[in-house]
């Protein structure tokens, strides 16, 4: 079925076949697919309060009761994207019906008609929008701001966004030197303002050596690969050469690791 934009909507045989799901703003649809989930939720480590809020929140919209839209934001790979995935994958594994969504930054423009199309559904929908960027005057910020809370299209009974980003306000705000200072700290407002918006913020901090360290050996040990001493210090000269200590980049080096022990 087609809308007069030519939207196609989901079919009962794409929902009953898939759980995961991508827009693809060239065909103005959205399409199942099989996601590659690195990592399962038990071994998602050091962000034990974030997996417990994650899953309690979405258990929570499952079941119909309250709950709310999730900015999670912080250091880049620190497992951001990688809990939103697998806590969906788990949910799924408990039996849970509910269905995940990923549209790209970059295809906000197109939210409303998703939205407007996904509530005539009986399922539940988490859309999911990783590493959002936006300058605070574009028309995306404008439209996924108004569609987290404000517009009649906000608070769909089926409808939830989990949202990541590298920084907590989400937005490059304009730093035009000629803005006088009112100018300016209208600004800060708008920037603040959809940070505002979402009911629950997750915050990822940078992982400490020692932290690196735990995530290298946890990788390793599902890998089979034992980690010695020499071994420890070829993940510390690979974090150097990354540039930070991260569970991204330790899952890299085991996988480098395994790839060499094959």
């Amino acid at each position: 079925m087609n809308t007069r934009n030519n939207f196609q909507m989901l079919s009962k045989k794409d929902l009953d076949k898939n759980n995961f799901f991508v827009f693809i703003s060239t065909l103005k649809k959205i399409v199942g697919i099989i996601p590659s989930i690195q990592t399962s939720l038990e071994n998602l480590i050091g962000i034990e309060k974030q997996k417990k809020i994650l899953y309690e929140n979405t258990l929570s919209f499952i079941n119909n009761f309250d709950s709310c839209n999730i900015l999670l934001w912080g250091s880049k790979g620190m497992g951001k994207s990688s809990l939103v995935l697998s806590n969906h994958q788990y949910l799924l594994n408990a039996n849970k019906n509910i269905k995940l969504i990923e549209i790209l930054c970059s295809d906000l423009m197109y939210l409303p008609e998703i939205i407007y199309n996904l509530r005539k559904y009986q399922q539940k929908f988490i859309i999911f929008i990783d590493d959002v960027n936006l300058d605070v005057n574009s028309k995306e910020f404008k439209i996924l701001k108004v569609l987290i809370q404000g517009s009649m299209l906000s608070n769909s009974e089926n409808i939830k966004f989990y949202v990541t980003s590298n920084v907590r306000n989400i937005i490059n705000p304009d730093s035009n030197e000629n803005f006088n200072q009112v100018q300016i700290n209208d600004q800060r407002n708008n920037a603040i303002a959809l940070y505002d918006r979402f009911g629950l913020i997750l915050s990822f901090y940078k992982a400490t050596k020692e932290e690196y360290l735990s995530l290298v050996s946890l990788y390793a040990k599902i890998n089979r690969i034992k980690i010695d001493k020499d071994l420890e210090q070829q993940a510390l000269q690979w974090s150097i050469v990354k540039g930070d200590y991260s569970g991204r980049t330790a899952v890299q080096f085991v996988t480098n690791l395994k790839s060499k022990t094959l």
